[in-house]
């Protein structure tokens, strides 16, 4: 809705800044009005574009429409809170499988998702990897299905689900006496509708905590474990003091020619110098159509 509003202010603007080209400036009258149409379509014009950057900026959307990149990606990270929030940041391929962004290192697994040719990834602030959407729906799963509130939780509730015995023919009751012995799944096996959905599972998919995910492979608890471990880097310190060092020693040994000007600086400038040129171009046809 933001979005609409600002390109509509932007369009009017500049219609209300082109009023001289189809009203004839007979008179003085006419010149005010002239005058007055262009100022408003100038004030229409900046606040549109004010109000589109900093939400943009908010949020981190406006690295959207840059043009995709090979080595870039894009992180809807995740914060943790009471009131959590998601960003868009820009981050970086780096050698070894890692992104790094803002100070922050995350393990590349190579999931992720594609919008208007951009790499993206989720992240989350306490994860050091990036999280396939699959990950996310197994989590959920398991603490719907199972009441599982953390990582201590899921473990003990795998071991103890491994030591449970096969009843024979697959007797469903014979399965939820196996269950009921299982302290963890006693708010579970309280629950009718959610003991129900919890035995149509059956005792091998219940064995391994084996759920059917958002991308329509089966996930178990064990491969999880494993791909936790797998895309956890241990060596973000090593990685991060590296990095300082080198930084370190090319700001003390090299310097580039030209360099230290930082060439981003001119952009508000031009914005600047561009709106100051274009309320003299309105100020001078006011001024000149009066006289």
């Amino acid at each position: 809705m933001i979005f609409t509003v600002c390109i509509i202010m932007i369009f009017l603007g500049g219609l209300l800044t082109s009023t001289d080209l189809f009203v004839p400036l007979t008179d003085y009258s006419t010149a005010q009005m002239v005058g007055v149409s262009n100022l408003f379509g100038i004030m229409f014009i900046i606040v549109g574009l004010i109000v589109l950057f900093v939400r943009g900026m908010q949020v981190g959307t406006t690295g959207m429409l840059d043009l995709p990149s090979s080595d870039t990606v894009k992180l809807f990270h995740h914060r943790r809170g009471t009131n959590p929030n998601v960003k868009v940041l820009n981050g970086k391929l780096l050698d070894n499988e890692y992104i790094v962004v803002k100070g922050k290192l995350f393990k590349d697994t190579g999931g992720g998702f594609r919008i208007a040719g951009h790499d993206c990834r989720s992240t989350h602030e306490n994860i050091g990897f990036d999280i396939p959407e699959w990950l996310f729906d197994f989590f959920y799963q398991i603490r719907h299905k199972f009441g599982v509130r953390n990582k201590d939780q899921r473990i003990e509730l795998a071991q103890a689900l491994s030591r449970i015995h096969k009843p024979l023919f697959n007797d469903r009751k014979l399965l939820e006496l196996e269950l009921n012995k299982i302290p963890l799944l006693e708010p579970i096996m309280k629950d009718e509708l959610k003991k129900k959905e919890l035995l149509d599972m059956g005792f091998d998919r219940i064995s391994k905590l084996e759920l059917l995910c958002c991308d329509g492979t089966t996930h178990h608890h064990e491969e999880v474990e494993s791909f936790i471990d797998s895309a956890t880097p241990n060596d973000i310190d090593t990685l991060v003091k590296q990095k300082t060092l080198n930084e370190q020693m090319k700001n003390q040994n090299y310097k580039a020619p030209g360099s230290t000007f930082n060439y981003e600086t001119l952009i508000p400038i031009f914005i600047a110098l561009f709106i100051g040129i274009l309320g003299a171009i309105v100020f001078m046809s006011y001024m000149g159509s009066g006289v």
